[in-house]
């Protein structure tokens, strides 16, 4: 009973981290917001969210015996636990590119974990296009980087009740972060810096996709190369990943304090850094699947620079009038699109709590008649047949 209350406490820090997230022109990206009733149910009864540190340090025996992997520690965690991480690579080769990966920051988010883990099954194995990544590339993976909150059962927070994806902006960092910037600087530093950064997570709205950064956050050329290296995952899993644009990010400049924004602040566009979001659900799966298409798209990316990126196009975005707007009455929308289907809409506050929304929907725009709502910041989320649009909403 102590693990479910202290479970609890967590995600309910991690509530109030969405009213930072917003301020930061971004709700939540692992949409912890979404999380319905039964998933919260079921979050706060888990054990070790289906694979422990035990489970780990197992797994670490059987991987650090083959001929590719080394094995070591950036540091420890608040409770002492090492943070373990992989260096994978073919003893023969001489690599032209790095890659790093860490995985369950959010220790509730255990599904990225699985992909993770059939990445390194796969880069193990005589799989063709695993051996031609090996040729070129070494592979830094760290596959447990919050051991204490898998360890307590937290959903999202460390030992000391800090959701560490987002301390990277604190002038104290967790040692959980503090190890992994460490890390990240050494490997900047060296001989062959990191060129790819993935950072895997889960999404409570049980869907795949790659958090993108906007041109005003970053610039246009990094815009156009993660449309590319989007693209090129999802010509592995047709259909299973959603296009670089569902969930688009720092529309309103760069962010402090995540891991991207550490990478893009400090070596701007030398480091492809991004967060992928696998389903957080019962449904979800196909790991085997979304690992191969992960791998085969940094292939594509890194060994075919000079290849087109799938989609191409302009970032396509929703207008609101009047915006600002007293607390009730009527507000007009207008797509980038028309025909747009919507499957549903709803107006975010920074506590958490969502107000549904019935629109009068013409295809190109729409009218709504807003609840009465008190002056605050909030979030209009539309979900459409293609993507997710967001736009912040202030109240007086």
């Amino acid at each position: 009973m102590k693990k479910i209350i202290s479970g609890l406490f967590a995600l309910l820090i991690s509530y109030s981290s969405i009213a930072q997230a917003i301020t930061q022109d971004e709700l939540d990206k692992c949409g912890v917001y979404m999380m319905s009733e039964s998933q919260l149910k079921s979050e706060l009864s888990a054990t070790n969210w289906g694979y422990s540190y035990a489970d780990l340090e197992a797994d670490i025996k059987i991987w650090a015996a083959h001929e590719f992997i080394e094995v070591s520690s950036i540091g420890q965690s608040v409770e002492e636990r090492e943070i373990y991480v992989l260096t994978i690579q073919k003893p023969t080769a001489v690599p032209e590119f790095s890659i790093s990966i860490h995985a369950r920051t959010h220790p509730g988010e255990e599904e990225s974990f699985y992909v993770t883990e059939q990445m390194i099954e796969l880069l193990m194995s005589d799989d063709e296009t695993a051996q031609k990544l090996l040729d070129k590339c070494v592979f830094t993976i760290i596959p447990m980087y919050n051991p204490d909150g898998v360890e307590l059962n937290f959903p999202r927070e460390n030992a000391n009740d800090i959701d560490i994806e987002s301390n990277w902006g604190s002038s104290s960092p967790e040692p959980e972060v503090a190890a992994l910037k460490a890390f990240f600087t050494e490997k900047m530093e060296s001989e062959l810096p990191i060129n790819i950064a993935l950072n895997m997570h889960s999404a409570y709205d049980c869907t795949r996709y790659f958090v993108c950064h906007h041109p005003n956050g970053t610039n246009e050329q990094f815009w156009l190369e993660q449309q590319r290296f989007v693209g090129a995952v999802q010509s592995y899993f047709t259909g299973g990943i959603k296009d670089y644009d569902y969930y688009v990010s720092w529309s309103s400049g760069t962010p402090t304090r995540y891991p991207e924004s550490w990478f893009w602040r400090n070596y701007n566009d030398q480091v492809l850094a991004l967060t992928y979001e696998d389903g957080n659900c019962e449904s979800a799966g196909d790991f085997d699947k979304t690992a191969y298409a992960l791998l085969a798209g940094i292939s594509d990316y890194l060994l075919n620079p000079n290849s087109t990126p799938k989609h191409v196009k302009q970032l396509e975005q929703l207008t609101t009038y009047p915006n600002p707007l007293s607390g009730s009455g009527n507000m007009h929308i207008t797509f980038p699109t028309e025909n747009t289907v919507i499957l549903s809409a709803k107006m975010v506050a920074i506590t958490g709590i969502q107000y549904q929304l019935k629109l009068n929907n013409y295809g190109h725009t729409a009218d709504v008649e807003l609840p009465y709502l008190q002056s605050g910041i909030y979030i209009l989320v539309i979900e459409t047949a293609t993507q997710k649009l967001t736009e912040r909403i202030i109240i007086r």
